[in-house]
């Protein structure tokens, strides 16, 4: 059975719902998944994470790669890099979600949106400082083994405190120390709302949103979501 809509969509209503309705959050996601013909949001979930594209996102994913994830605001793009943590942290990988956007409470709702439990909820590293930027991350993820997937919402934002590198620089570093542990880092990114997503071909590097200089050649790989679909291409 297809959905109506994307997961992160049909978890909006289910806000909007349980404001409406005055009830809690889980109570509204349930109603929804009954909308969408599932008796319960967990049976949804689990449907859906059959052809996740977390799974597809993160199987193109590979230790050393500084990968960046592109798309326009409410295309889904923080859900998608939420839920390819939550993937990592299921087939037992060392996961990170740092966000600038996003609050504690909103990514604990996410990850209940998306059918995390409480184990994989205790396992995935979440950070919402207002204090994250390269440096930070680095230092918060330094006893990490290979292999672990950091995501960081987002690159516009890093440079935002004037105590904070330049751009370039802490891309630099994201870079070097990607390829020195392992690890994979995964950057959202917004991109020009007025990229076009035509005749199956997406937006491109050009359409990154740059309010600071940045060589957008220091990434390894480049992804775009729309919708339900993404597309990835290898920048070096």
């Amino acid at each position: 059975m297809e959905l109506s809509h994307p997961i992160y969509r049909l978890k909006r209503q289910a806000r909007l719902l349980s404001r409406e309705l005055g009830v809690s959050l889980h109570t509204a996601l349930d109603e929804i998944a009954k909308r969408e013909g599932f008796s319960r949001w967990s049976h949804l979930v689990a449907k859906a994470a059959k052809t996740s594209s977390s799974r597809g996102l993160l199987d193109n994913l590979r230790p050393g790669d500084l990968a960046l994830l592109g798309g326009k605001a409410g295309h889904g793009k923080t859900m998608l890099g939420l839920e390819t943590a939550l993937t990592a942290v299921r087939r037992n990988h060392e996961a990170a979600f740092f966000s600038l956007a996003f609050g504690d409470g909103e990514v604990a709702d996410s990850l209940v949106s998306l059918g995390a439990n409480e184990d994989e909820r205790s396992r995935l590293c979440v950070d919402t400082s207002e204090e994250i930027s390269a440096e930070y991350v680095v230092q918060k993820m330094d006893a990490s083994p290979r292999g672990t997937l950091i995501v960081i919402d987002y690159l516009q934002v890093l440079d935002l405190r004037r105590v904070n590198a330049a751009l370039m620089s802490q891309v630099r570093l994201l870079r070097r120390v990607a390829h020195e542990r392992g690890w994979i880092v995964l950057v959202l990114s917004q991109i020009d709302r007025r990229a076009a997503w035509s005749d199956g071909r997406g937006p491109s590097l050009s359409d990154i949103r740059l309010p600071n200089p940045l060589d957008l050649s220091l990434f390894s790989k480049a992804c775009f979501v729309h919708e339900r679909r993404w597309t990835m291409t290898a920048v070096n």
